[in-house]
């Protein structure tokens, strides 16, 4: 999914709100410092949690910002560029760790730890204190806030945990009982109504089959009428030579997500007729592709190129598709070059290499 997805600006738009509603409220209500229960630093780790490095750090530099701006708190300096700093830190940190497959509590502790050490280092920066001092101060820090690191290790996790189980186990709308036949308006309201939890259901579908090609080694998930109907762990484009081969009426029409997409992936997609493709990493060539045959996609990273496994050069799947704009002719390539790594053959010498090596 794009960075700049409405969905992804919507909830950023909304833990910025929360970051600045709740610590005004718990130091105008309760009386409780800032930096005793840390109540901006909660939405900034979750941020990166739900919303990747990106936006976590983005909502770590501006709840601060902002708030400081609207409610004077944190004062502009020094306060403000230190929390900028250690909050920005922290959103892309909780993003980055569990992007990579980190548990909750290890991504959790790890982020609230370099926070500190940023924290500490702008401090360094800012009044040019020694290496003793600054270790007094890390230590005063976390000592001072030691009632909020513990309400972010107790409840955060639970949040999360709980935010996952909402999304997996939506349950379905009750069964209306009025037996009065419905007006169109109403039977308007009524569709409009279910489309959104489809749609609801369906994004939730997309992020956990996301969660799992990105943490549990699934390589691919095809959904049909908001169901799964195909996944795979195999690498690069098998699953979809796979599929086209044995079962290509599960594409058409459907939801592709995968873990990297590029022009070969994305010429198979286009063959089989999927609706729309999510994905992990794309390549320009493949966002491209599916831009030009009118299939939205929606991605996390873009790359220049897919390279091989050794890092040497291009995907061979991407080097024998590069010449080529017909879908139906890409599988064959693709196929034939499948076989061929499958067989461990190199690709045939071209003549002048022959002729010169018979020399």
């Amino acid at each position: 999914m794009s960075k700049y997805h409405p969905h992804n600006l919507t909830q950023a738009g909304l833990l910025i709100a929360l970051g600045i509603l709740i610590p005004f409220v718990t130091g105008h209500a309760f009386g409780v410092q800032g930096t005793v229960l840390l109540p901006m630093h909660f939405t900034v780790l979750l941020a990166g949690f739900l919303l990747g490095p990106f936006w976590g750090a983005v909502i770590g530099v501006l709840t601060p910002l902002i708030s400081s701006v609207l409610t004077g708190m944190p004062p502009a300096f020094p306060m403000l560029p230190l929390m900028i700093g250690e909050l920005g830190t922290y959103g892309w940190a909780t993003g980055h760790f569990w992007n990579r497959g980190w548990g909750l509590l290890p991504a959790l502790v790890a982020s609230m730890v370099l926070g500190r050490l940023v924290r500490v280092l702008l401090v360094s920066g800012l009044f040019l204190f020694n290496g003793k001092a600054l270790g007094l101060l890390l230590f005063v820090f976390i000592l001072q806030g030691l009632p909020g690191i513990v309400l972010q290790l107790l409840i955060l996790p639970r949040v999360l945990r709980a935010l996952g189980l909402a999304q997996a186990g939506k349950t379905a709308p009750a069964a209306n009982t009025n037996t009065n036949v419905p007006t169109k308006e109403q039977i308007g309201e009524n569709i409009m109504k279910e489309n959104h939890t489809q749609n609801q259901a369906l994004e939730a579908l997309i992020q956990s089959e996301m969660h799992k090609i990105v943490h549990e080694g699934q390589s691919i998930a095809i959904l049909q009428d908001g169901q799964v109907v195909f996944t795979d762990t195999a690498k690069g484009v098998m699953p979809l030579l796979k599929v086209l081969r044995a079962q290509p009426e599960l594409l058409k029409g459907a939801v592709a997500v995968d873990k990297i997409v590029g022009k070969a992936a994305a010429m198979l997609f286009t063959l089989g007729g999927v609706k729309e493709v999510h994905t992990y990493i794309i390549s320009t060539a493949g966002k491209e592709y599916l831009e030009k045959h009118h299939i939205p996609v929606f991605f996390q990273t873009e790359i220049a190129m897919i390279e091989n496994r050794m890092k040497t050069g291009i995907c061979p799947f991407e080097k024998s598709v590069m010449d080529t704009e017909d879908p139906a002719e890409a599988q064959q390539l693709l196929a034939a070059t499948a076989a061929r790594l499958m067989s461990g053959k190199r690709p045939a010498a071209p003549q002048e290499q022959i002729q010169a090596e018979a020399k």
